[in-house]
């Protein structure tokens, strides 16, 4: 699934790629680490960080805000979507004992 609506850092609606989001922030977040030899540790979060945003609530929610998609219906709307969960739930499953480290830094990072 491609996801296709973002919020650019100006505040306008964009087509934007999930996957693309997520493994730019994943390079930058272990250039950042690379300093403390943690790059694979952060470019683990940077790739997982928003993988709810896959979820077919958020993306409704995300068409319904930016306007994107003219046949979401607001009235359907429960207002935010918890993107951020996913990627702390990946974390503590795939890296079971260290992984619950990394979920802990995801979460932090949520809005």
């Amino acid at each position: 699934m491609s996801v296709k609506v973002g919020m650019a850092g100006n505040g306008q609606w964009q087509l934007h790629g999930l996957e693309e989001h997520l493994r730019a922030v994943g390079e930058i977040a272990a250039g950042f680490a690379e300093e403390f030899t943690a790059l694979e540790w952060a470019r683990l979060a940077g790739l997982w960080h928003d993988l709810g945003k896959y979820s077919s609530a958020f993306q409704g929610y995300i068409r319904r805000e930016s306007g994107f998609d003219p046949e979401a219906h607001i009235e359907s709307s429960g207002g935010m979507v918890n993107h951020s969960s996913a990627g702390t739930l990946h974390a503590a499953a795939k890296l079971p004992g260290k992984g619950q480290l990394l979920a802990y830094l995801i979460a932090g990072r949520a809005r």
